[in-house]
């Protein structure tokens, strides 16, 4: 599987949001994208 990386110099800060993972689960988030499976948000 390719992923693009970029240089975080290059990103606009103010108007970003992030997810962090383990490079584990990339290929089941690019599958089936994210998965809420903690909080009362993912019942």
């Amino acid at each position: 599987m390719n992923y693009n990386s970029v240089d975080i110099k290059n990103i606009d800060l103010e108007h970003s949001f992030f997810h962090y993972t383990n490079i584990n689960n990339l290929e089941s988030i690019f599958k089936n994208g994210l998965e809420p499976r903690i909080g009362l948000n993912s019942l």
